[in-house]
């Protein structure tokens, strides 16, 4: 299974994953996180990122377009799943739905959609955008959220 995504997904992920620019007056996708807490969540996505004097958007998207240049499929799974995991909303839990909204209206343009396996059926099902039938790819550690490619 090769995850590929595409610059406007990837710029989205970042979006969720930083919670935004800093001085955007829209609300959030995702939940703000400093430099130093999106340095400690991509590592625990085993990528390397500092954010230093920069701005902590554009180096985010950065280390995300490197990790998909290195193709390591485990990485990016990782990465969008982790961005997604409902332990990261306990405080906010009404945008952890909003965030996986958010995101699938994006993967499903490069075949791949979020599943909430608590509301939705771990089983293969027919897609309700394209009616392709979805197959799991992957059952991660966390036992609520997958990332699914879709049968296009």
């Amino acid at each position: 299974m090769n995850i590929h995504l595409a610059p406007q997904t990837i710029e989205a992920l970042a979006y969720v994953i930083s919670g935004g620019h800093g001085n955007d007056p829209t609300p959030a996708i995702g939940i703000y996180r400093s430099g130093p807490k999106l340095e400690s969540f991509m590592r625990g996505c085993n990528v390397s990122m500092h954010v230093g004097s920069g701005s902590r958007v554009p180096t985010l998207i950065a280390a995300l377009e490197s990790a998909s240049v290195q193709g390591n499929q485990k990485i990016l799974r990782t990465i969008v799943e982790r961005a997604a995991d409902p332990r990261g909303f306990l405080d906010a839990p009404e945008k952890l739905t909003v965030v996986i909204d958010y995101m699938n209206a994006r993967l499903i343009h490069d075949g791949f959609e979020l599943r909430d396996l608590l509301n939705f059926s771990f089983l293969a099902m027919e897609h309700p955008f394209c009616g392709h039938e979805a197959r799991k790819i992957s059952q991660i550690a966390r036992p609520n959220v997958e990332i699914c490619r879709l049968d296009l």
